[in-house]
């Protein structure tokens, strides 16, 4: 069961003061009170995707200051960068992107939305070709940050 409490816009730039416009969902879901942001791309194409789980009493406007807070930090940060050779992970070494379905592909390697741009597994293994030799550590986290509700342990973790 899904239930839908409201639908909203904002924008807000990013590290390079490149505006995104963000439509925003709250729903009462099995779990709790989500609340989620996607970019407004093109059909068919891909964004920016944040989202916040709360406990079904949760406050929405507290869950938005929290939503936003999690966007304006998602928009600072460039894991990305065009260089001379074409694109490459940044000085800062650390690679952030949401995983999702490659069409072109179908389904036989992810596309990756890095920097709210989508990437294509080749791409993404070019950029990391410039690193050849070093160790990758990678681990996959879940999209949405669970706040609150049933999925937490008494510790406050998931």
């Amino acid at each position: 069961m899904h239930v839908p409490l409201c639908h909203a816009e904002l924008t807000v730039a990013d590290a390079d003061d490149v505006e995104h416009t963000f439509e925003f969902r709250s729903m009462v879901v099995p779990t709790g009170h989500a609340l989620y942001a996607r970019e407004r791309v093109p059909e068919g194409q891909e964004g920016y995707e944040f989202s916040v789980l709360g406990d079904f009493d949760a406050n929405a406007w507290d869950l938005f200051r929290l939503l936003y807070d999690r966007i304006q930090h998602g928009l600072a940060v460039r894991h990305v960068e065009r260089g001379e050779l074409g694109w490459r992970i940044t000085d800062a070494r650390h690679l952030v992107g949401r995983i999702t379905w490659d069409p072109d592909r179908a389904g036989e390697v992810p596309l990756l939305v890095i920097d709210g741009r989508p990437f294509t597994w080749d791409q993404v293994g070019r950029m990391l070709m410039s690193f050849e030799g070093f160790t990758l550590r990678a681990f996959v986290d879940d999209s949405i940050e669970v706040i609150g509700g049933p999925l937490l342990d008494e510790e406050g973790k998931v």
